[in-house]
């Protein structure tokens, strides 16, 4: 079974540095992704788990995240788009042992690379893949 999700990506970039910023809506968690924007990793994963959240929480909270990014410099480098998730991903994820949930989030990571892509929301090999 599958469940929709949301993400957007920010990026910073100045002389000193190249780096990404990915927010990532599943049912019940906040999934961010941040690291160099050097195409050889996916980043550093955090997932904010919510439960009980129904989607506009969930949205404002990652709305928030993606504010404060955007008050120290990040630029949108991927418009909010929506895409499909297996639903054991989106549990594995917020409960699964490390290794699962690494892969668990990669696959998601890489739905939404797929999906802002074929959206056209942003070109692709624009940041890393997962």
């Amino acid at each position: 079974m599958q469940t929709k999700a949301m993400g957007m990506e920010l990026v910073f970039t100045d002389d000193k540095s190249n780096k990404f910023y990915r927010v990532l809506i599943v049912r019940g968690a906040v999934i961010v992704l941040f690291g160099p924007n050097n195409g050889r990793s996916r980043g550093q994963a955090k997932v904010h788990p919510y439960p009980q959240a129904n989607a506009n929480a969930l949205i404002n909270a990652a709305s928030d995240l993606a504010t404060a990014k955007e008050r120290k410099g990040y630029t949108i480098s991927r418009d909010l788009v929506t895409f499909l998730v297996e639903s054991v991903d989106v549990l594995t994820c917020a409960e699964g042992d490390k290794e699962r949930k690494d892969a668990a989030i990669t696959r998601i990571v890489t739905q939404f690379l797929d999906a802002s892509t074929s959206a056209g929301t942003s070109p692709a090999g624009t940041t890393p893949a997962a």
